[in-house]
């Protein structure tokens, strides 16, 4: 599912600060709970505002210009591939902390981390080698993906949010242009992604 997911895809505050690896784009212990003013972060709210979540300031709203499905939201930094997936899906038929493992295949990492309102996301940490567009296989980048899973259990749902990282890019890769990223702070990201997500509203999803 994630494979695929990549292939095809490529408020109330702000926190201040420096991320030094982010370039403007072209005009087109891990338990924490607390986000750090560490980056240019910007609260995005998703589903007409049913959640929240801060992301890279730099992360365009890829629904602003082309068609995404309608259970996802797409924010992705063109000149570094970097990207911010959350898509709402049935529940996985698999136990709570096997939840995130079960989308996943080549782990590093696996836990537990908490959004700042206390709900427990399921995350795995892993690395792909994924292709995009029309490349092939000897242009694939090597890609650091964190992927959290927070279950509704009310409404039979998964929330799914994932950080997708290119770590090295092919040099023919057509995305040979972006810059790579540094999986330290890939990781530092993810925790200050997670720690942020909000649920504001779930009766404008599930009525």
């Amino acid at each position: 599912m994630l494979g695929a997911d990549l292939s095809q895809l490529l408020g109330n505050k702000n926190s201040a600060g420096t991320w030094t690896d982010f370039i403007p784009s072209p005009s087109s212990d891990l338990s924490v709970s607390i986000c750090l003013p560490v980056m240019n972060v910007i609260e995005r709210n998703l589903y007409g505002g049913a959640m929240s979540v801060s992301v890279p300031s730099l992360c365009a709203d890829i629904g602003q210009f082309r068609q995404v499905p309608d259970n996802q939201e797409v924010f992705a930094d063109a000149n570094s591939d970097q990207s911010v997936i959350v898509e709402i899906n049935e529940v996985l038929p698999t136990a709570d902390a096997q939840c995130a493992s079960a989308s996943e295949s080549t782990i590093l990492e696996q836990g537990e981390m908490h959004t700042c309102q206390g709900e427990i996301a399921y995350f795995v940490n892993g690395r792909q080698r994924i292709t995009k567009f029309r490349d092939t296989e000897s242009q694939a980048n090597l890609v650091d993906i964190w992927l959290f899973v927070i279950r509704l259990r009310e409404h039979e749902a998964d929330v799914v949010l994932t950080l997708n990282s290119p770590l090295t890019i092919a040099p023919h890769s057509s995305s040979s242009h972006c810059l790579p990223t540094d999986s330290a702070r890939n990781r530092e990201l993810a925790s200050h992604i997670i720690s942020s997500f909000k649920i504001n509203n779930l009766r404008l999803l599930f009525s």
